[in-house]
């Protein structure tokens, strides 16, 4: 394996995730109905995940609300529920409510990771503030580049997406570490990456056997292929 290592991480519920508490009371306020943590952090992570093929973005929206909201046993019609989804999907990026959490073990782990000479780079889907919201962790000078959806015109899980990401490191062991089945472990083992690797702190990919699988950022250290 040649010494050159890349290793690509999405953001948003994988690196930091959602407030599943601030989550359960925006529920409540707009819902009166109250669910345990995991039960509303479960729901959210199914939803994200609930591509399917839609046909326009008003069709995945629909479909993401209603995994969340019958995941919650919420019953919503298809109007009220994909506006309140909307409202909870679009509440991404810097000095968002939603996406607050910092698990400690984010920040040892990619220090880690550039200490033993990987070049960390973080790729998400995100509204052009991907930079301001590492920033305000203090994980931005962690990432040798970061590449935010909105900048370059094109979003996981477009080839395109991938390819500007692995441009210059056609001679690297690249592996690609996200929280989504769809766009960080089908799209990137089909479009380049040598290893992926998915982040399911819920445990609903259970099935999933192509790519390694673990439930904290902290476990890739001990997934990756001649690390």
């Amino acid at each position: 394996m040649t010494a050159d290592r890349v290793i690509v991480f999405d953001v948003g519920s994988t690196l930091i995730h959602p407030d599943s508490a601030a989550l359960a009371d925006w529920l409540k306020l707009h819902t009166s109905e109250v669910r345990d943590l995991a039960t509303v952090d479960r729901a959210f992570r199914l939803a994200i995940g609930a591509k399917g093929n839609p046909r326009a973005k008003s069709d995945l929206t629909l479909s993401e609300a209603r995994v969340f909201f019958s995941n919650l046993d919420f019953v919503v019609d298809d109007v009220r529920a994909s506006k309140m989804w909307s409202e909870i999907v679009l509440a991404g990026g810097a000095r968002s409510w939603l996406y607050s959490v910092l698990p400690a073990d984010v920040k040892p782990t990619l220090m880690e990771l550039k200490a033993r000479g990987w070049r960390v780079i973080a790729a998400s889907n995100s509204d052009g503030t991907l930079h301001d919201e590492l920033e305000a962790f203090d994980l931005v000078h962690l990432f040798e580049k970061i590449y935010d959806s909105a900048s370059m015109g094109v979003e996981k899980p477009a080839k395109e997406f991938y390819a500007a990401v692995l441009r210059g490191f056609n001679d690297a062991w690249t592996v690609h570490v996200g929280d989504d089945l769809a766009n960080d472990c089908i799209a990137p083992s089909k479009l380049g990456f040598d290893q992926v690797i998915l982040v399911d702190p819920a445990n609903i990919y259970p099935h999933v056997k192509f790519c390694r699988r673990v439930n904290c950022v902290s476990e890739v250290l001990e997934h990756l292929e001649g690390a």
